[in-house]
């Protein structure tokens, strides 16, 4: 399975003025990515069942250095409450056996102002 992973959009709480305390703001980003139609045989993929989104800060995107989400049967995904800093995100598919493929080439977004 061969998969393309793109950022639709980013999104934000503004930045708290420097007088005011309370908690860091969060950000939030949406990911949307081409399903595979073919497994990693060529064959047609019939039996794709659902996504899972890795993501942090170290490169080269791992299942071990990571968070992991379920992101269901939709090639799209919107990850919340995430601080201010610089991620890489991949994702990859599973089967209805539960057989995961690679993860896709990773993907980097700076979030916040740092």
């Amino acid at each position: 399975m061969i998969l393309a992973l793109v950022v639709l959009g980013l999104a934000c709480t503004p930045e708290l003025p420097s007088s005011l305390t309370g908690p860091p703001p969060t950000f939030s980003v949406t990911l949307a990515w081409d399903a595979p139609t073919t497994d990693a045989t060529g064959a047609p993929l019939t039996d794709l069942a659902s996504f899972r989104v890795y993501y942090g800060p170290n490169t080269p995107i791992t299942r071990d250095n990571t968070t992991m989400v379920a992101a269901g049967s939709q090639p799209t995904v919107t990850l919340t409450g995430l601080e201010a800093g610089l991620y890489y995100l991949a994702v990859s598919a599973l089967d209805h056996d539960g057989n995961e493929s690679e993860l896709s080439a990773e993907i980097s977004t700076r979030l916040g102002a740092n």
